[in-house]
């Protein structure tokens, strides 16, 4: 069963604070609700976080109230049959009322709505065309941020999930017009080596000044000059001007009832030679799963760190280390009565525990270096280190009359006028646990012999793993 939840989200860029809300997901259609899918009259798109409230439309009374989630869609739950006052509204927009009557055992979809902007009557007013989306330049595709509307606080993540052609799954893996993003790159500079899903997760959209989507050399091409064929699919991120120098902090908190939580945050440090990034983000409430999947309570926590170092001449540095928690606790109770006759049947009541948790250590390094202007050496190596284990516990028993009748909980309650009832009693218990052990490691070393391009590589590579049960 689905539980309503409700979340109070502070955002802190610098001394800025915004408040966002954390909608429940949708129900299947039931009396009593009021469902839709808003969408900007203009742009035809969703419109995200708009406030739905629901007044009773005799005392105008407050019965119930949400927001839009990412498509737009909503759902408010009306306590009883009347006649209300349903009021949406978002800044910018004209409020939209619809008076509705409900019924007994009645439900209303009231489809697509769309929002009209607010207009504004100026003296003077000054048209210009409205923010290109995208642009191309060669083999470079730009998108800008501005053209596309994210609620207050948001991460890349959703900025993406709003580009025309962009796809983002349940793990992560992004696809832009059928190609998979490899990396992320924050001015031109790998974020987290590769670890896309952290960056989508993280990087709040507030400082992105553009976005770039494009193939990117391999760095034997890069180093060597020779077209090898291999190439990554990146999408670069261009951080603001005023924020890609000096301190940067981003802190998102939330907390609700039913003892959950959610907190995320970002504190970086950018010099001329040097960027740093700390990153956090924890909740219990599974938000990077499809609602359709939770089940019981299940929480992730994650800690990590990126590290950039360019000294514009001889030596980059490019490091990252990453911590992953998830764990979830799950129950399932279940009482059926079966039928084999008449005068016979016999009741059945079982539980099932089920408690996973895993713990996961992934780091990641790239060093080039230029000794001279005809040698380049570089290093890349990675490793990860993960524990997973769950415990199972199931419970069973078969009665032959209604067990509900002498305890309340015929499972653990086995009274001896209960057991004189009792068919069968079971319990089954089962423990796994798994480690994870990998590392991979690439040493190049390159030589320019003379000016016609003749030149010599060198390239060690080693990998190494280990899985216990």
């Amino acid at each position: 069963m689905t539980k309503r939840q409700l979340f109070l989200q502070i955002t802190l860029l610098l001394t800025v604070l915004t408040a966002k809300a954390q909608q429940d997901p949708e129900p299947e259609d039931r009396p009593l609700t009021i469902r839709g899918q808003l969408l900007d009259a203009d742009l035809k798109e969703p419109m995200v976080q708009a406030t739905i409230q629901l007044f009773t439309a005799s005392d105008s009374t407050f019965v119930g109230g949400t927001v839009t989630n990412e498509h737009g869609s909503f759902y408010v739950i009306a306590p009883r049959p009347d006649t209300y006052q349903l009021r949406i509204s978002s800044l910018g927009y004209q409020t939209i009322e619809r008076e509705i009557t409900l019924r007994r055992n009645e439900y209303q979809d009231l489809g697509n709505l769309l929002m009209e902007s607010e207009s504004i009557l100026l003296e003077e007013a000054v048209i210009t065309d409205r923010a290109a989306q995208v642009i191309v330049r060669k083999d470079t595709i730009v998108y800008n941020p501005e053209a596309f509307r994210t609620p207050e606080g948001s991460a890349i993540e959703e900025l993406i999930k709003r580009i025309p052609g962009a796809e983002v799954d349940e793990d992560g893996k992004i696809t832009i017009n059928g190609k998979e993003v490899k990396k992320i790159l924050l001015d031109g500079k790998e974020f987290m080596l590769g670890d896309v899903e952290t960056a989508l997760k993280n990087i709040p959209v507030s400082i992105i000044q553009n976005l770039k989507f494009y193939d990117q050399q391999s760095d034997q091409s890069r180093i060597t000059g020779i077209d090898d064929g291999e190439k990554e699919t990146v999408l670069d991120f261009s951080i603001k001007k005023g924020m890609n120098r000096g301190y940067m902090t981003n802190l998102d908190i939330a907390g609700g009832t039913k003892h959950r939580y959610a907190a995320r945050g970002m504190g970086s440090s950018f010099t001329d030679k040097m960027r740093f990034v700390l990153l956090g983000n924890f909740n219990n409430k599974e938000e990077n799963a499809g609602w359709w999947n939770r089940r019981g309570l299940n929480a992730r926590k994650m800690l990590g760190t990126n590290l950039n170092y360019d000294d514009g001449d001889k030596l980059k540095i490019d490091a990252s280390i990453r911590w992953n928690h998830r764990d979830g606790d799950n129950q399932t109770e279940n009482a059926s009565e079966n039928f084999y006759s008449e005068t016979t049947r016999t009741f059945s009541n079982n539980r099932t525990s089920n408690d996973t948790r895993s713990n996961n250590w992934w780091g990641n390094v790239r060093v080039e270096w230029k000794p001279d202007s005809l040698t380049n050496i570089l290093l890349r190596a990675n490793g990860s280190y993960g524990t997973n284990d769950a415990t199972n516990t199931s419970l069973a028993a078969t009665f032959n009359d209604a067990p509900y009748n002498y305890v309340s909980d015929p499972l653990t309650d086995l009274t001896p006028e209960l057991q004189a009832h009792t068919v069968n009693h079971n319990l089954s218990a089962s423990l796994t646990y798994t480690d994870n052990k990998n590392a991979w490691g690439m040493l190049q070393l390159y030589r320019r012999l003379n000016p016609k391009g003749r030149n010599i590589v060198v390239r060690f590579e080693a990998s190494g793993g280990n899985s216990s049960f």
